[in-house]
Parts: structure tokens; C-alpha cells; sequence
């Protein structure tokens, strides 16, 4: 008559399959997390999606913590900077039109600018004013009294570019931002008796490399720009490690003199 095992005995047996088993269902388990590791971009088994940089309009900026530069356009050129500051000529020449195209670029690019962001201006024409004499945060309130202080700026004769520059870059570097740049927006004659740049270049030439300077030489349609101008502007960007941008304006539609009514007659029906 065949013995039946015993319970331990019956344990026993079952208990090397059951270890084996786990053994085998840890191995699989292991094989399959390290292929899923490898198949995440940056190696996270978790494998969760990264969230994507959000860059909201007005400048745009990365999550709080974060560097980042804003993107500022005018004229269609996008300016990479967390501080900038916009010196406009405001002379006879650009009155008109040109004028206004300045004003609503400059109002566009201020609207683009988040509540992070700094800015200057600084207009000139036979002289020279500033909007604040601090750099000033980007909050709408005062963007909006920038835009008041812009749209309210004349036109006159002269021009007075050297001390505008100069303005600037002083109300620039008030500024601790890294991330900073000039905008220039100049008239491409000089003015009767305003003095040559070039020799300013020559002799502050290591005052100039350390803000880039993006400038916009603006001609009008139908007439030439002064050459020895242009080189100087050419210079002043690549000195900076700016920009030079050359824009084309219409001429302000000439004004003709109304002409005088028919003098009155004063001859009489029948008389010679």
C-alpha cells in the first residue's frame, strides 16, 4: 500500500516552485522597467511628459526661477532683452507721417513688454528729454503714461544725436539687467551745424561695447541720405555688437499755396 506525503512534505515541494516563480516575474518586471526608461527622453522611469515652456504674450518669460530674455519686435526685427531703451530724433524731417509710424511702433512694442521688463526713452531734436530719468518697470500704468509722453512730443529743426546717445546709454546703465539693449531711431541727414559722430566713435570707442545698440536709420522716399551719416551709424552698431537697420518713409504730400480769387472787375457794361 503507497504512502500519501505529508503536509510538510507537500509544503515543501511547492515552496521551491513558488520562489521560482517570484524570481522569475521580479526579472521579467526589471527588463521591462529599464525599456521603458530608455524609451523616456530624459531617462525618468516615471515617464512623465515634460511640460512645455510657456511663453505668454507681452514679451513672453519662462516659469518663475528661470532665466529668460524677452522678445521684443519693432519695425520687424526681434530684439532678445529683459531691459530697453528707445531714443527717437524728433526733428522737422520725420514731422508727418513718419512721425506717426515711429509713434505706433513705439507704442506696439511697449504694449509687448511684460510686467517684468524695464525701459527708457529718451526723444530729441534740438534737445534732448527723457520720460523718467530712472529706469522704469513695465507695468501698465507705466506704459500708458509713456505712450501719453510719447504722443505728446513736437517736431523742431536740429538735431542733437550726440548727447541722445549719450542720455541713453547713462539711463541704460542705471540698469543691473544683463539682458539689456538700445534702440535707435535716427534721421539719416545730419541737422545745419550738428557735429559729426565719427570723431565721438573714435575716441569712445570702449564706452560702446558693453550695451548692444540696434539702430534704424530712416530715410524718405525720394531723396539721399548723408553718407558720412550712415558710416557713422554702420560703426556705431558693430562697435556695439548691435544691429543696423535702414528704413524707407513717404514723403510728407506737398503743401501748395491756395491761390487768390478773380480780382474783382471793376470795369463798367459799355465803357472802354
Amino acid at each position: 500500500m503507497r504512502k500519501e506525503p505529508g503536509p510538510n512534505r507537500f509544503v515543501l515541494h511547492h515552496i521551491g516552485a513558488l520562489i521560482f516563480g517570484l524570481f522569475f516575474w521580479v526579472g521579467i518586471s526589471g527588463s521591462a522597467a529599464v525599456a521603458t526608461a530608455q524609451d523616456s527622453p530624459d531617462g525618468n522611469i516615471n515617464n512623465q511628459q515634460r511640460k512645455p515652456l510657456d511663453l505668454p504674450s507681452g514679451g513672453g518669460g519662462l516659469d518663475e526661477g528661470e532665466e529668460s530674455t524677452e522678445i521684443l519686435p519693432i519695425f520687424g526685427k526681434e530684439i532678445f532683452a529683459n531691459s530697453l531703451y528707445l531714443c527717437v530724433e524728433r526733428s522737422e524731417r520725420l514731422a508727418g507721417e513718419p512721425a506717426q509710424i515711429i509713434a505706433m511702433e513705439f507704442n506696439d512694442l511697449l504694449a509687448r513688454m511684460s510686467s517684468r521688463a524695464r525701459f527708457g526713452a529718451v526723444a530729441f531734436n534740438n534737445q534732448v528729454e527723457r520720460f523718467e530719468e530712472i529706469p522704469m518697470r513695465a507695468i501698465p500704468a507705466i506704459k500708458s503714461s509713456a505712450v501719453s509722453w510719447q504722443n505728446t512730443r513736437v517736431t523742431a529743426n536740429g538735431a542733437s544725436l550726440m548727447a541722445a546717445l549719450e542720455n541713453t546709454l547713462l539711463l541704460a546703465r542705471k540698469d543691473i539687467e544683463r539682458h539689456k539693449a538700445v534702440v535707435l531711431i535716427v534721421d539719416d541727414r545730419y541737422s545745419t551745424g550738428e557735429p559729426s559722430l565719427l570723431p565721438f566713435l573714435q575716441n569712445r570707442r570702449s564706452y560702446l561695447d558693453d550695451i548692444p545698440i540696434h539702430l534704424f536709420f530712416v530715410g524718405i522716399e525720394g531723396t539721399v541720405g548723408d553718407p558720412e551719416l550712415e558710416t557713422a551709424c554702420r560703426t556705431l552698431s558693430e562697435i556695439s555688437r548691435g544691429s543696423f537697420n535702414q528704413l524707407s518713409f513717404p514723403a510728407a504730400p506737398p503743401i501748395f499755396p491756395v491761390p487768390d480769387g478773380p480780382s474783382p472787375c471793376c470795369c463798367t457794361p459799355g465803357s472802354d
